[in-house]
């Protein structure tokens, strides 16, 4: 009873996430005679389809449409393991959210714009809940999928990794590094508010690298994290982003769960051992909220996937 009521939790502040635009809207007017009425109610529908067309333009512009559907593949090729998939629509990412239009906006740096756009902007929250919300409610429902498969971010420092030479990071001390993108995320927040500017656009790595230019900060930061990805499976994601704390916490309680077939497995700890981002525990138990779906643990020692992926 209680998961129910966190996921209703979660898809309640996802909606409201795109709703917020609809709480800013005040009635400015009070009497009118007939002919009064009649003109307000023709600017109002002529106001109606400029909002419409308005919102189409920033579901395009932002590139809604194909987060979602990147997403849906994900899913289905998650679902149906059919990971070989994977790396298509992670590139496909890579090289439209990534390179092509340059990393922005993305729902990382929309997570941290949100809450000073609130506050300072007051510019682009339905843009900005949306791409907050899509990849929320996507997650509530399957998981990180949006992690796993869509996120250009990760996908970057996915296709750098050298993956015979990744560093395993022990499941108890993974559990607790990932308690820096909290600290980090609080000292950004507590620095934006105090300077009233939004800092992150100024160390915003992806954004120097999708773009081939950027300041100092973002080109040391976008070094720093290029040469740990050699080596760490995407340590941007696992220790220093800032959405993938809200994430975490709603795959948590997903409608479907990946789980082991306890009646199958037999401790070889092989998926334990295959799974790049450390959220299998030395008795097999997996973390889904931390777990991105990328889909190694599927194949168990005998080269077949036992393992399940269902609704909860």
């Amino acid at each position: 009873m209680k998961k129910i009521k966190l996921k209703i939790l979660f898809i309640g502040i996802a909606i409201i996430l795109i709703a917020i635009p609809l709480f800013t809207l005040e009635d400015e007017f009070e009497e009118f005679s007939n002919e009064d009425i009649i003109k307000i109610e023709n600017l109002n529908n002529e106001e109606e389809i400029k909002q419409e067309n308005k919102f189409l333009k920033i579901v395009f512009d932002n590139n809604i449409i194909f987060i979602t559907i990147t997403i849906i593949l994900g899913f289905i090729s998650f679902y149906y393991k059919r990971l070989r998939f994977r790396y298509i629509i992670l590139l496909s990412s890579l090289v439209f959210l990534g390179f092509y239009i340059g990393g922005c906006n993305c729902s990382v740096g929309a997570f941290i714009k949100f809450f000073y756009n609130i506050f300072y902007d007051k510019k682009n929250i339905i843009a900005l809940a949306l791409l907050i919300a899509v990849p929320l409610i996507s997650t509530i429902f399957f998981g990180r999928i949006f992690c796993g498969y869509v996120c250009p971010l990760g996908a970057l420092q996915e296709f750098v990794a050298i993956r015979d030479k990744l560093i395993k990071i022990d499941y108890k001390l993974e559990k607790k590094l990932r308690y820096i993108r909290l600290v980090l995320f609080i000292i950004l927040i507590t620095v934006t508010f105090i300077s009233s500017e939004f800092v992150y656009t100024k160390i915003a790595p992806f954004k120097a690298i999708f773009n081939i230019k950027g300041g100092i900060l973002q080109i040391i930061f976008a070094g720093l994290i290029l040469l740990l990805s050699l080596f760490i499976y995407r340590p941007f994601c696992r220790y220093a982003c800032p959405f993938s704390l809200v994430l975490e916490l709603a795959g948590k309680f997903s409608f479907y769960k990946l789980k082991k077939n306890i009646s199958f497995c037999q401790s070889c700890k092989a998926c334990q051992k295959k799974c790049p981002i450390s959220v299998i525990d030395e008795n097999n138990n997996i973390d889904n909220g931390a777990c991105i779906r990328c889909g190694e643990c599927l194949d168990c020692y005998k080269g077949t996937s036992k393992n399940s992926f269902s609704s909860s």
